[in-house]
C-alpha cells in the first residue's frame, strides 16, 4: 500500500502533517455522505420537486443524478491528485492561483454561512412541529451551539458521531420506501417517464422542458456535498486513491437513496394529486401510509439528521478556515489565528481566539 497522500501548497512546496490522521475512507465517506443529508434532502428539496415538477420529480433527480455523477469524476480525480483540507478552495489556488483561489474561498464561505443557518432553522421548525411551544429560533441556536461544540473534538469521534445519526437517516429512508413500495400502484410507474403536474382540483398536465429542467437543478442541490470528501483528505488514511472512493461512494449511496424515496412516493401514495399538491408532500405520504404516529418518530429523526448536516457542514467550515491561514491568505494576524491546530485533538481550532498552539 502506497503512502498517505501529502497536500501541497500553491507554490507547490509540501506541507508538514499537522492535521491528525485518524479516519479511514469509511469514515471520511460518513462525513462526506452526512454533508449531503439523502433524508433531509428527500423531506426538504424532494417536497419542493414533487410540488413544482409534480411526477416529474424522479426523472429530474434522475438526470441530475448523471450531471452530479460527471462532476463527481472529476472531483474524485482532483482530489486524488491535491489531497487539501481547503477543498475547492485549495484546488483552485493551486491550478489557477491565489487569486482565483480567494475568490473560491469567499463563495465557499458565503456558502457555508448560510447552510448550517438554514439547516438548524429547518430542524427548529420540525420540533416545533412535534412541540409547539418550542420556539424554532431558539432550538436552531440550541443547535447550532451543541454542533460548534462537538465539531471541536477529534475528527474520528466527529466520524463516529456522524456515521451513527446517518445510520438513522438512511434508516428513515428505507421505512419511506418500504412503505411506499408496499402499497405501490404499479400501473401509475409510466408516469416516472412520462411525467404529470397536477393542480388543486386534481386536473394533470404535462411536465414542461423548462419545469423539468428546474427539477434539475434541485436535484443537483440535492446531491450537493460529495466533493466535501477532499476537505478532510488530510485526515484519512491510506493512498490518495481512498479520497476518489470516498466521493463517488457518498453520490452512489445518496442517488440510490433519493431516487428510491421519490419512486416509493410517487408509487405508494393514495393519489399522486394529493401528494404533489399537499404543503409537505413527503409527510402527507408518511401520514396517509402510516398514521399520526409514525409522522412524529419519522419528525424527531429527521431533527436529528439536520444535526448532522450542521455538525459535519461546521467540521467542513473549520478546515477550509484553517487551509486559509495556513496558506497565508489573510492578513498575518488573521492568517496566523485561524492556521491554528488544537494541541491535543490535532484539529483547526474554531473560533480562532480559542488556545491552542501556533502552527
Amino acid at each position: 500500500m502506497s503512502s498517505p497522500a501529502r497536500a501541497t501548497a500553491p507554490g507547490g512546496r509540501r506541507y508538514s502533517q499537522q492535521l491528525a490522521r485518524t479516519i479511514r475512507v469509511a469514515g471520511n465517506m460518513a462525513i462526506t455522505l452526512a454533508v449531503i443529508g439523502p433524508a433531509a434532502s428527500v423531506f426538504a428539496i424532494g417536497s419542493v420537486a414533487l410540488g413544482q415538477q409534480g411526477s416529474g420529480a424522479f426523472l429530474a433527480f434522475l438526470i441530475a443524478a448523471l450531471i452530479s455523477a460527471c462532476l463527481a469524476v472529476g472531483w474524485a480525480e482532483l482530489g486524488a491528485l491535491y489531497p487539501t483540507a481547503g477543498g475547492l478552495y485549495g484546488i483552485v489556488a493551486r491550478l489557477l492561483g491565489r487569486r482565483a483561489g480567494f475568490l473560491a474561498l469567499v463563495l465557499q464561505l458565503v456558502l457555508f454561512v448560510i447552510v448550517p443557518s438554514a439547516f438548524a432553522l429547518a430542524a427548529g421548525q420540525y420540533l416545533a412541529a412535534v412541540w409547539p411551544a418550542v420556539s424554532p429560533r431558539t432550538a436552531a441556536l440550541v443547535l447550532l451551539a451543541a454542533a460548534a461544540a462537538l465539531a471541536v473534538a477529534g475528527i474520528r469521534f466527529n466520524a463516529a458521531v456522524t456515521a451513527a445519526i446517518l445510520a438513522l437517516e438512511l434508516t428513515i429512508i428505507l421505512v419511506v420506501s418500504a412503505l411506499g413500495l408496499a402499497h405501490a400502484d404499479w400501473s401509475s410507474a409510466g408516469r416516472l417517464w412520462d411525467p404529470r403536474v397536477y393542480a388543486a382540483d386534481g386536473g394533470a398536465a404535462p411536465v414542461g422542458l423548462r419545469t423539468l429542467l428546474a427539477g434539475v437543478v434541485l436535484g443537483m442541490g440535492a446531491y450537493a456535498g460529495y466533493g466535501s470528501a477532499v476537505i478532510f483528505s488530510e485526515e484519512t488514511r491510506g493512498p490518495r486513491r481512498g479520497i476518489a472512493r470516498a466521493v463517488l461512494g457518498a453520490l452512489g449511496v445518496a442517488v440510490v437513496a433519493e431516487l428510491l424515496a421519490l419512486a416509493a412516493a410517487l408509487l405508494g401514495a393514495p393519489s399522486q394529486a394529493r401528494l404533489t399538491t399537499a404543503p409537505a408532500p413527503m409527510s402527507y405520504l408518511v401520514r396517509s401510509l402510516g398514521g399520526d404516529g409514525l409522522v412524529t418518530v419519522i419528525t424527531l429523526a429527521l431533527v436529528a439528521t439536520f444535526f448532522n448536516v450542521v455538525l459535519a457542514v461546521l467540521l467542513e467550515y473549520a478546515r477550509i478556515l484553517y487551509s486559509s491561514g495556513r496558506d497565508r491568505t489573510w492578513p498575518e494576524p488573521l492568517s496566523r489565528a485561524l492556521g491554528r491546530i488544537h494541541p491535543t485533538t490535532r484539529t483547526p481550532v474554531w473560533p480562532p481566539w480559542s488556545s491552542a498552539s501556533a502552527p
